[in-house]
């Protein structure tokens, strides 16, 4: 948890909080950034390589090291604020779009590519990144199917076939 805290700190992303072993965070507050969904996938692609190098240094020490962990990215209007009541008050976002992005977290599984966006997020990223359309898949909640995409890597980067190869390799 520690070290993908501060990959998302790295990248401007707020960590919202920990339930388990899921670590919820978003961009764009408390400080608004324009590119807050690159930076977002920027974040995740950067969480991906971390766990590749975390893995590898598990393995050297004989630990256990076939951790594995899915991202689902959503871009969206949300609430973000002070949540609570006077004896306990919490700085996180709700909203339709935030639970959008905890279903598309859960998809990873099924659509086997851990590292996924909605259509929403792809309509602000794919300038930027190399993606490649999964499916339309009904989820709980929305009446009409939501685009998935694969986030491949970065478009132009010299390490971006490393970057879908370790997400491969990551599955």
């Amino acid at each position: 948890l520690g070290a993908m805290t501060d990959v998302i700190h790295k990248h401007g992303g707020t960590v919202d909080k920990y339930e388990g072993d899921l670590v919820m965070a978003f961009f764009g507050a408390p400080l608004w950034y324009p590119d807050h969904a690159v930076r977002a996938v920027r974040c995740s692609i950067d969480m991906r390589l971390e766990l590749d190098r975390l893995r590898a240094k598990w393995a050297t020490e004989g630990k256990p090291s076939r951790l594995e962990m899915g991202i689902g990215l959503n871009t969206a209007e949300v609430f973000v604020g002070l949540v609570g009541s006077g004896r306990r008050v919490n700085y996180t976002v709700m909203g339709d779009g935030v639970n959008l992005a905890s279903r598309v977290q859960d998809l990873t599984k099924d659509l086997k590519w851990p590292l996924l966006i909605t259509e929403f997020t792809q309509a602000k990223v794919q300038d930027a990144f190399e993606l490649e359309f999964a499916e339309a898949r009904q989820v709980k909640g929305k009446t009409v199917p939501v685009g998935m995409f694969r986030v491949l890597g970065e478009k132009g980067a010299a390490g971006a076939d490393a970057v879908a190869q370790a997400v491969v390799e990551g599955k």
